[in-house]
Order: structure tokens, then sequence, then C-alpha cells
């Protein structure tokens, strides 16, 4: 598919969390951190958490700054919780090239089953990796596989990366007229779509929304 080289959608997390405000030395690990990270992906349709199942659909919410955005994380093991960085990076999967970025420090906290989970809430703890306004040209953005990757960085060199497909998709939450404007093909930038909503509004249909892309 021919598709226009335009530039990359960035959105930036500078969030201060950790698990003290007035200890930053603090360390919280999970699991044996002489082994190898382990990392799995979470998603989130703005209210709900979830483990994603790789090709797997995922819900376009509105994030604050505007556009649409997949929520989207990590949980992990072996692993210091309170002093990591999350990177999400949503890719053309024909080229590698960055479609949309999000970086921002994260708390994991433990959980029964040994690993660390995205502390709550979870917007602050998984990232909102812009997906629209559309900057692929002649491609939906919705209804198609993208790559996503989601590398997490520990103080001090440690990191582990993990990749899955991903299939975006709008639905009245977003709110759908709004949404599959800006992430239609041949969407222009600047292009009125209607009157936005900010922030993410996770209504009734959020429920059906993590049916679609976990695993049961």
């Amino acid at each position: 598919m021919a598709r226009a080289a335009l530039p990359l959608a960035v959105g930036v997390a500078l969030l201060a969390v950790g698990c003290s405000d007035d200890s930053p030395t603090t360390s919280c690990p999970i699991g044996d951190r002489s082994q190898p990270i382990e990392l799995a992906i979470v998603w989130s349709d703005g209210t709900n958490l979830a483990d994603f199942v790789d090709g797997g659909a995922i819900p376009l919410r509105r994030p604050l700054q505007g556009g649409q955005a997949i929520m989207i994380g990590v949980r992990a093991r072996n692993v210091d919780g309170c002093k990591v960085n999350l990177t999400t990076t949503l890719r053309d999967p024909d080229d590698g090239r960055s479609l949309g970025l999000d970086i921002r420090p994260v708390r994991l906290d433990p959980g029964a089953d040994g690993w660390g989970h995205p502390s709550e809430p979870f917007f602050q703890s998984i990232g909102s990796t812009p997906a629209c306004p559309n900057l692929v040209g002649d491609v939906d953005i919705f209804g198609n596989p993208w790559r996503v990757e989601l590398r997490l960085d520990e103080d001090g060199g440690r990191s582990a990366t993990v990749f899955a497909t991903v299939r975006p998709f709008c639905d009245d939450v977003s709110p759908k007229a709004e949404c599959e404007c800006e992430c239609a093909a041949g969407y222009q930038l600047g292009q009125a779509c209607g009157e936005p909503d900010a922030g993410v509004d996770a209504g009734p249909d959020a429920a059906s929304a993590i049916d679609a892309g976990v695993d049961a």
C-alpha cells in the first residue's frame, strides 16, 4: 500500500508517579530481579483493564490533548515496579514507520499472581498512544491491523520489549462519527469533524468493547 510520509504523532506524559512521594529512592521489587524482565500486554477501554490478545480489536479513545489514541500498556515481573518508564509506539506493519508515540513513567503494583500490574488510575500507568488524526494517507486506521511496540525501561539500564498486532476500532464512546472522520483514509489535518469531547468518557458501551480484545 502506498502511504504518505507524514509527521509522527507524539504524546509525552510527564507524570509524577512512584511508590512514595517523599522517598524517590524506594525500591519495589516484583519477582526475581536477577532474571530477565518479563512482559505481558494489557489494554483499557477507559474504565476496565484486561490482558490483550495478539491481533485483537482495541477501541480508540479521545485523550485530553485531542485526536484518537489506544490505551495499552504492560504488566511485568522481575522488575522494580517503582522505577520504570514505558514507551509505546504504533507502527505501520509494512515498513515499520512510527505513527504514534507515548513515553511516560509508570508504576506497577505487585499482584497475587506474582506480576506487577498497572496501578490505578490506569490512564497514568499505561500508554495513551496516538493513532489519529490519520497520518498514513490512503488507509483507514480503524478496522486495519497495525503493529504496537511496548518497551519497559528500568532505572539502571535494564529493559524489555514486547510486540503485538492491534486492530483499532471506533465506537460510540469515541464518539464514533468523529473518530471515523479523524481516522479515515484521506483525512486532512485541520479538517472539521464535529465538536470534540475532552478526555476519555467510558460509557455503558465500554463493557461490550472490552470483550472484543481479550481472551475470555
